[in-house]
């Protein structure tokens, strides 16, 4: 049983990191956010992106705080299959 917990650890990590590198998405940045979850460690900030898709709807991205910084709203954004963070698309 000690065994079994590890292991479901370690494919909920892989699964999440694979649906990361299976997304795909290009679009504009029309929001950003930030807010802070209470944890029993302290406090972890969760980024996120909000996009106006290419496609027409808008979908939230969650990102990491150097993403994060490097997104205005306003900023054309692209996210291909196979990697694990979007880029700014520079005009």
């Amino acid at each position: 049983m000690a065994v079994l917990v590890p292991l479901f650890i370690l494919l909920g990590i892989r699964s999440q990191g694979s649906r990361e590198l299976d997304s795909r998405f290009s679009g504009v940045v029309i929001g950003r956010a930030c807010r802070e979850v209470p944890l029993s460690t302290g406090i972890r900030m969760d980024r996120s992106l909000k996009i106006r898709t290419d496609d027409g709807p808008e979908i939230s991205q969650h990102v990491s705080s150097l993403v994060y910084e490097r997104f205005a709203v306003g900023d054309s954004i692209v996210k291909d299959f196979g990697v694990h963070e979007p880029f700014r698309v520079i005009v």
